[in-house]
């Protein structure tokens, strides 16, 4: 007779166990492709930021528009280095 207290493979605390671990995998991948697509969107938001202070005639409200492009880009990337580093 087999002894109760190990657990085999297809015990059920082990089946969840597995479930669990293939679980939280997926949701360490689904978290960052979030964190890739909201860096990638914030770089087109920042693109599209240095596309209208290019069209500005004043050279102080394109240079305030540049430096509001440069501050989405560096939050951005700050922000989505510091997820990736909670991630692992």
């Amino acid at each position: 007779m087999a002894n109760k207290t190990a657990l085999g493979a297809d015990h059920p605390v082990e089946l969840l166990r597995n479930v669990n671990e293939v679980m939280l995998d997926l949701s360490r991948h689904v978290t960052l492709a979030y964190i890739d697509a909201y860096e990638a969107h914030m770089g087109t938001v920042a693109h599209l930021q240095d596309r209208w202070a290019d069209m500005l005639i004043v050279d102080w409200m394109a240079e305030l528009g540049h430096a509001q492009a440069r501050y989405t880009r560096d939050v951005a990337r700050i922000v989505a280095s510091a997820a990736r580093d909670l991630m692992r």
